[in-house]
Order: C-alpha cells, then sequence, then structure tokens
C-alpha cells in the first residue's frame, strides 16, 4: 500500500512539471505572437500616416490652382513631415551659384553635387534617387537626391537633407518619393 502511494505521488509530481513546462511554452508562444502583432499593427498604422498625408497632397494638388503656392505649400509639408533639414531644387548643377542668399547647408550641398554631377547622373538612372552621405563642420548629413525630370535632358535635381542617421522607414522613404514625384509633376505643369 506504501509502494502504490509512492507511485502516487510520482505521477502526479510528473504530471504537475509537465503542465508547468507546456504552461511556460505557451506563454513565451503567446508573448512572441503578441510582439509580431504589434510590430504589425505598427508599420500598418505608418503606412496608413503615408497613404493620408499623400492623399491630403494630392488633393490640395487639385485645389491649388498656383503651381507656385502650390509647391512651396508642399515643399514645407514635406520637410515637416519627415523631419527633414532641407529640400533643395536645382534647375541645372552647371549654373552660377548665388551663394548670398543661401545658407550653409544649400551652398555645401549644391557645390557637393557640382562636384559629383556626372557619377550621380549616371548611377541615378537606374534607380528612382540616389542616397549619398555629406558632412558638414563635423555633422552628418543623408542626401536623398531625385532628377528633376528624367528622359528630356535635364541635369536638375531635388534634394531632401536629413540629419544621419536615417529616421525613415521603408514605407516612409516610398512615401518620400510618392511626393516628391508630386512635386516635379507641378513643377513641370504651367500656371
Amino acid at each position: 500500500m506504501l509502494w502504490g502511494k509512492m507511485i502516487g505521488i510520482k505521477f502526479f509530481a510528473v504530471l504537475g512539471a509537465l503542465c508547468l513546462v507546456v504552461i511556460i511554452v505557451l506563454s513565451k508562444k503567446l508573448i512572441n505572437w503578441k510582439k509580431r502583432t504589434e510590430k504589425k499593427n505598427i508599420r500598418l498604422m505608418q503606412l496608413y500616416l503615408e497613404l493620408k498625408f499623400l492623399y491630403k497632397n494630392l488633393a490640395d494638388s487639385a485645389t491649388i490652382t498656383s503651381s507656385a503656392v502650390f509647391c512651396q505649400t508642399l515643399i514645407s509639408s514635406i520637410k515637416e513631415y519627415y523631419n527633414l533639414e532641407e529640400v533643395i531644387i536645382i534647375d541645372s548643377v552647371k549654373m552660377n551659384l548665388q551663394t548670398n542668399s543661401m545658407n550653409v547647408l544649400k551652398k555645401m550641398t549644391c557645390n557637393f553635387l557640382q562636384k559629383h554631377e556626372k557619377e550621380i547622373s549616371q548611377r541615378i538612372k537606374n534607380k528612382q534617387y540616389l542616397t549619398k552621405y555629406l558632412e558638414i563642420s563635423k555633422k552628418k548629413y543623408l542626401l536623398y537626391i531625385f532628377e528633376l525630370a528624367s528622359n528630356v535632358g535635364c541635369d536638375g535635381f531635388i534634394v531632401c537633407v536629413e540629419n544621419y542617421p536615417t529616421l525613415l522607414s521603408k514605407n516612409e522613404l516610398l512615401g518620400l518619393e510618392n511626393n516628391i514625384n508630386l512635386l516635379k509633376t507641378r513643377l513641370a505643369s504651367d500656371d
């Protein structure tokens, strides 16, 4: 009889340990699932906000009749939304720079583009935009360089300047590209 009680106690101890292991494994799986779900929800929310920003700009494009006013509004909203230091539109890299009216960041960016014009022109042909790094007074910047007009022999660029390291996600870079394309379209249109 004592022998039967010992087997019963061992059986319940093993059963209890097994239940504990199952609970721990299920808890870990539940925590991992929750983390993955939260990450996916954050990505979906970011995508929603990107689309909302793009739709707002498309609506503004339809309602603001003056291209100059729309472009200034769009540039300001792009700078604010993506937390950019500057958005620079350069009609031609070969133009003489009027350095009196430019701040240091614009002047150094234009100088960088002039020095690397051939390399940038060749590398940007196969891409939507090109990413370059620039250092000014020991401060690093990330340049997103877009062609002003594709396939028309234009050597102008639209340059978005961001502090390094980048804070933009993949979806935000795609949204920035779409908004820059909207800007290029309105720059090319007449009032």
